[in-house]
Formats: C-alpha cells, sequence, structure tokens
C-alpha cells in the first residue's frame, strides 16, 4: 500500500511532491489530517482542493457525494437540495460575503475504473460566474477511502481573489468533514438497519 497510494495521487491528481513530502503528507492523512491547499487557475481566485481519509468503503463515500439531492441533510451552508433530471441537479445554499444567497443547477459526470471513482459537475445555470467541481475516490482498502475533493467557484459579485480562494479552502474542508460524518452515519444506520439521516457538521 506505501506504493500503490503515492502512485494513485501521482497519476489521479497530478501532485508534484517528492518522496519525503509525499511520505510526510501520507502521514498526515493516516492520521486523520485534512489536507487542503490551492491551486493556481486562469480564472482568478485558486481553486481549493482537501485530500483525507474516510473511514468507509468507497461505495459508500461515492454514493454520498454523488447524491447531490441529499445534500441539505449534512452539507453546511446548503438550504435546499433537489434532483431535476439524471444527473442534474439544483442546490441552493446561504455563503459569506460577497455570493450570500445563491444557486447552481449542476450536470454530473461519473465514471468508475474498478475500485476507484471519478466525480465532475459544472454548472449548467445559477448565481455564479463560473463553478464547477470534482472527486477523486480511491480505496487505500476495505474499509478506508482516500478523497480528493476540488472546487473552483467565482462570483458575479466583485470580490479580492485572495478572499474568494480562502473562502474554497475553508468550503472543500467543511464538505470533506461533512462526507466524514455522513460516512460515520451512514455505517451506524446499515448496522442497525435504520434509516441515514445526521446532523449538519459545523461550517468552518
Amino acid at each position: 500500500m506505501t506504493r500503490t497510494v503515492p502512485t494513485l495521487l501521482f497519476a489521479g491528481l497530478l501532485l508534484t511532491l517528492d518522496a519525503p513530502a509525499m511520505a510526510d503528507m501520507l502521514q498526515e492523512i493516516k492520521a486523520g489530517k485534512v489536507i487542503v491547499h490551492s491551486l493556481p487557475t486562469k480564472a482568478g481566485p485558486a481553486t481549493g482542493r482537501a485530500i483525507a481519509m474516510i473511514e468507509a468503503p468507497t461505495s459508500i463515500v461515492l454514493d454520498i457525494i454523488s447524491r447531490f439531492d441529499l445534500y441539505k441533510q449534512f452539507v453546511p451552508r446548503v438550504t435546499e437540495s433537489r434532483r431535476v433530471k439524471p444527473d442534474k441537479f439544483v442546490v441552493e445554499a446561504r455563503l459569506p460575503w460577497p455570493v450570500n444567497r445563491a444557486w447552481v443547477y449542476v450536470g454530473v459526470e461519473r465514471k468508475v475504473t474498478g475500485p476507484t471513482a471519478f466525480l465532475r459537475w459544472r454548472m449548467l445555470n445559477g448565481t455564479f460566474k463560473f463553478y464547477e467541481g470534482m472527486a477523486w475516490i480511491q480505496p487505500l482498502d476495505a474499509k478506508r477511502t482516500l478523497l480528493t475533493y476540488q472546487m473552483l467557484s467565482v462570483p458575479k459579485t466583485a470580490a479580492p481573489d485572495s478572499l474568494i480562494s480562502g473562502g474554497l479552502r475553508d468550503a472543500v474542508r467543511s464538505m470533506v468533514k461533512a462526507v466524514r460524518e455522513r460516512a460515520a452515519v451512514t455505517l451506524a444506520r446499515q448496522k442497525s438497519s435504520l434509516p441515514v439521516s445526521g446532523p449538519k457538521v459545523a461550517a468552518q
């Protein structure tokens, strides 16, 4: 596994880290830390990316992230979410200044290659100038998943790029933590055979 996981990270995420830095990052991930950083873009604000280990099988993590219609149940700041058509959803949220109230109509693409899954969603309509996200969902073993969650959103209102980039880092960190909590609730409910419903994780 110590050889497989770095290969997945390099190939799937295009990270350019030397071997010692990669080893350090893997140790932090295994210890439960959420690794958050920014990626430069031509759009101005930097993309936010979070990498973390989820204590759940890949199938559960994939289902949690791909069910946009259930985001209102557990994702911080989301006030409404619904499925409109197959692989198309509307999500509404109350976000920090300068965005405030926002909504997006997104189309979702899914690609599964063996045990590894890739999701990509793009805004078809909404209150942003630009919005898209991606998630890589990769097994560490039968009970643990390596999740990388990435998002870039550019509001129509004027705001410093640094402020938007900082907000995106907070957003991806909060999302990964919310997925962790949702996965834990899902596993507990599966064991007790009760319907899944859980509290939202407090926004960071």
